[in-house]
């Protein structure tokens, strides 16, 4: 072995040097010996089997935004990496080379975000970004030691959503009825179908629902983008899902198609291009976008002095009154297109004081017949 060791202040780091067919090879600093052992031999693997490529002498700008560039993601992800690069900038991180980066450089980013006063979630985002840019890098060879690696992210806290009952969730729902006709229809399919609100924006009158079968079957979304919203895939391939129309909401179903299809019939509303009459129809007779069903959720919300939650928790407190009704966790995350039921467990259905009541119940009976 050729590794050698580099005495500093801070502690001892080490590197590898070798000469192979007249090549002189040196590695980047190791901050641990073994990993630079594994690291020379996987070097002298590559140089014999001809695929060795010198360490990249890149800026950590220069990768990340070829990084970004061959793995593309949703308009709002990219939000997100756009603010790391800037972080990245103002903290002298981007324009190091890439071979230089070692851990206390992730450390000393770490610092510069609290220093912001960020939000431990946005501050864990950002993070969690930075970090699949490493573990790309390393996958793909670029860097022969992931900096990141010695460093643990702080624990995820994951806050309990606030939720409606039952009969807070109806009573919105005739409040918003009556107040806001075009918010009815979104609140509709959110609270009693457990869609997400760009799922209940992407639904049409036709086509959708089948009446012989009562059910309705998801199979887009209609999102915010760059430029405006437009029909879109949903979030992920579980995401289209067929769900069965309750008893209770298949006349209101019904009431409001009839509604809307009549207000396009007599020319109260222009019809759309497509010839695709939405479900959920804004005031002007569009689609209802996502964003603009959020802002009359909150303006009734203060209309009504209501306790604030979010338009998107209707999601959750479907999901809750579904654990209420005693069914089973693995159906609830087939209703919500969730691949893994411990998302639905651990993030959506809430606890409830109904549901630990039904527990002592049960337990009681079990008592008493023995």
């Amino acid at each position: 072995m050729s590794v050698y060791a580099i005495k500093r202040k801070k502690g001892t780091v080490y590197r590898y040097r070798f000469m192979i067919d007249g090549q002189m090879i040196q590695s980047e600093i190791y901050d641990d010996k073994q990993q630079c052992k594994n690291d020379e031999i996987k070097a002298k693997a590559r140089i014999l089997s001809g695929t060795y490529t010198e360490p990249s002498n890149k800026t950590v700008q220069e990768l990340y935004k070829e990084y970004c560039t061959l793995n593309p993601v949703r308009y709002h992800s990219q939000v997100g990496r756009n603010t790391v690069l800037k972080n990245m900038a103002a903290s002298s991180l981007a324009e190091m080379k890439i071979s230089k980066v070692k851990s206390i450089h992730i450390e000393k980013f770490i610092h510069f975000l609290r220093s912001n006063n960020l939000k431990e979630s946005t501050m864990r985002t950002y993070l969690n970004i930075l970090f699949g840019f490493f573990n790309w890098l390393t996958k793909h060879e670029i860097i022969g030691h992931n900096p990141t690696t010695p460093i643990d992210l702080p624990p995820e806290k994951i806050p309990p959503k606030t939720v409606l009952t039952l009969e807070e969730y109806l009573y919105r729902l005739k409040i918003i009825k009556e107040d806001y006709y075009p918010l009815y229809s979104v609140v509709l399919l959110m609270g009693m179908f457990g869609l997400r609100c760009g799922e209940a924006c992407g639904i049409n009158v036709d086509g959708d629902f089948d009446f012989d079968n009562n059910t309705l079957t998801v199979s887009r979304q209609y999102n915010n983008v760059e430029h405006g919203a437009r029909i879109c895939a949903l979030k992920t391939s579980t995401s289209e899902r067929t769900i069965p129309i309750i008893d209770f909401a298949l006349p209101l179903v019904k009431e409001h198609i009839h509604y809307v299809k009549k207000q396009f019939m007599r020319g109260n509303l222009p019809m759309p291009d497509d010839r695709t009459i939405p479900f959920c129809v804004s005031e002007k007779g569009g689609r209802m976008r996502p964003i603009r069903a959020a802002f009359y959720w909150k303006k009734i919300e203060k209309a009504h002095n209501w306790k604030h939650v979010r338009l998107y928790n209707l999601r959750h407190t479907f999901a809750t009154i579904c654990r209420d009704a005693g069914i089973n966790i693995d159906i609830i995350a087939d209703f919500l297109g969730h691949a893994d039921p411990n998302t639905t467990k651990k993030i959506y259905a809430q606890k409830t004081v109904l549901q630990f009541k039904s527990a002592s119940e049960k337990l009681d009976n079990l008592f008493k017949n023995a």
